[in-house]
């Protein structure tokens, strides 16, 4: 039921009479009567009555709000002026309806309300996610499938053949970059912290990024200018693959949407040097067919891709700009676009990179880096466990090019009992498969870590996997896998955390 409490004063704002709900809410009792409101005011920390009740008799206008007690109750508040019938003003009404049990259920009623608004539009945006998803894959997936059956009668024809499986090598390619889209967005949202830091030379770095972009560009028939001044003295510290997929992610994107016969510029500047630290500039300008200035803002969304009548839609999801545009947030930077139709566009990056400094604080310069590094991994033996043995012959292959030596076990079964038999210590480290059918390489990893042995607990093992979710990663991390590493593996990744693992262990 709805309470009221009614409080009548004077001119002089004393009290001068009361209902029961005012006496057992405020402790007022009968003694209290002429005493200053003040004494139940302060029961309202948010406002000041006397002050209302000032107020409403200078201007004879009645007040209306919502109050609360320290207490947290709820009151609707109406202070009006109390008039006899010879219209004389003698004091103030002052009513309080509490209807705190109807504020809380209307709030908890708007907090679902928001809920499920959230809720519908999660689910929208998944629904959304995979259409646009299904429908990307859908393409190509119809051109290997037109084309494999096309290939079924070019067997006699060399010329045919080979250019239909050039076809079938496309659709598979572009395939393959939708997941790596898709994994890297999903990392760079939910993994923000976890690129690790290393030490790395600008130059060697940019050098390896035209390379790698060179014969895309010759291919799409474009000139590719590469302007790096030679001021880079020092070497960096901080995420280099970060720094790499940002870069070529740009660059990608001017290849995209540059006609044959047009030109990509890639320049680079060191634009300040304060406290150890470089501010540099990437610049990357195309004479491609531009971007429109109301698209600009969409641009490093997800999926945005601008429909125009003067152009074909390009073999791309829309996710290359949305993940650099992440990244370079995520490395505390900052993008600007300039761009008109027909005329090109001009990326302009702005990110802030560490010196690498020495034992006494001096910056480390250039060829202080050995250009090849050594791990120090000869001698060093490790179990490699995949149900692919193509998969493990590679993976040995690269561990002996550091002189390692291993063992290979087919499946999570094998692997516990190839490890459980071994003599203590035998292993100095595990590369563990996580999809495998029967035990997978979370429960093998499971059991290995709980086995009662001396070296249970403290030898790295590190998942190898084609998936790289954030749900896989957490299950690995939950059973003790150290790291988790995501096929295709970069060498220099592998064999680093291999070996800071190994001096880990070393540690304990």
């Amino acid at each position: 039921s709805t309470l009221i409490g009614i409080i009548f004063v004077d001119n002089k704002l004393s009290i001068r009479r009361y209902t029961d709900y005012v006496a057992s809410e405020f402790s007022v009792m009968d003694h209290d009567i002429g005493r200053s409101l003040k004494f139940i005011s302060y029961h309202f920390p948010t406002v000041d009555i006397s002050e209302i009740c000032d107020n409403v008799l200078k201007t004879l206008v009645p007040d209306e709000r919502e109050v609360t007690t320290g207490k947290n109750k709820v009151f609707f508040m109406r202070v009006a002026p109390y008039r006899t019938t010879e219209n004389k003003i003698l004091g103030c009404v002052i009513t309080l309806v509490d209807y705190t049990t109807q504020k809380q259920g209307l709030k908890k009623l708007e907090n679902t309300e928001q809920k499920l608004n959230i809720a519908q539009q999660a689910s929208e945006a998944k629904s959304d996610f995979l259409s646009k998803i299904a429908h990307e894959i859908r393409t190509p997936m119809g051109e290997l499938t037109g084309v494999t059956e096309k290939a079924k009668t070019q067997l006699d024809d060399k010329e045919a053949l080979k250019t239909s499986i050039e076809k079938i090598s496309d659709a598979v390619n572009y395939m393959n970059s939708i997941v790596a889209d898709i994994l890297e967005m999903t990392k760079s949202d939910q993994f923000s912290t976890d690129a690790p830091l290393e030490p790395f030379s600008l130059p060697d770095l940019l050098d390896r990024i035209v390379a790698l972009m060179t014969p895309g560009m010759e291919k799409a028939g474009l000139s590719f200018e590469v302007d790096m001044e030679d001021n880079f003295p020092y070497n960096y510290i901080g995420s280099k693959s970060r720094l790499q997929q940002i870069l070529i992610n740009f660059l990608s994107n001017a290849i995209k949407y540059t006609p044959s016969g047009g030109t990509v510029t890639f320049k680079i500047r060191e634009e300040a040097v304060f406290n150890n630290k470089s501010s540099i500039c990437f610049t990357i300008a195309d004479t491609g067919i531009g971007i429109s200035e109301s698209f600009i803002p969409k641009l490093f969304k997800p999926f945005a891709r601008e429909s125009r009548s003067d152009r074909n839609e390009p073999t791309s999801m829309g996710l290359g700009l949305s993940i650099a545009h992440n990244l370079i947030k995520l490395m505390n930077g900052d993008v600007k676009v300039e761009s008109e139709i027909g005329k090109g566009s001009v990326f302009t990056i702005h990110i802030m990179l560490d010196h690498h400094l020495d034992q006494d604080g001096m910056p480390i310069k250039i060829n202080k880096i050995e250009s090849i590094p050594d791990y120090h991994l000869t001698g060093c033996h490790a179990l490699v466990v995949d149900d692919n043995e193509m998969n493990r012959k590679i993976l040995g292959s690269l561990l002996a090019y550091e002189g390692m030596t291993f063992e290979e076990a087919s499946g999570g079964e094998e692997a516990i009992q190839t490890y459980m038999e071994a003599p203590e210590k035998r292993f100095d480290c595990i590369l563990m498969d996580i999809r495998m059918p029967q035990v997978d390489g979370i429960e093998a990893s499971r059991r290995i870590r709980e086995a009662c042995r001396v070296d249970s607990r403290i030898i790295p093992i590190i998942g190898v996997s084609a998936n790289g979710f954030p749900e896989d990663i957490e299950k690995a991390q939950n059973v003790g896998i150290d790291c988790y590493l995501t096929k295709p593996i970069d060498n220099q990744k592998l064999f680093m955390t291999i070996s800071t693992l190994i001096k880990r262990r070393d540690t304990i």
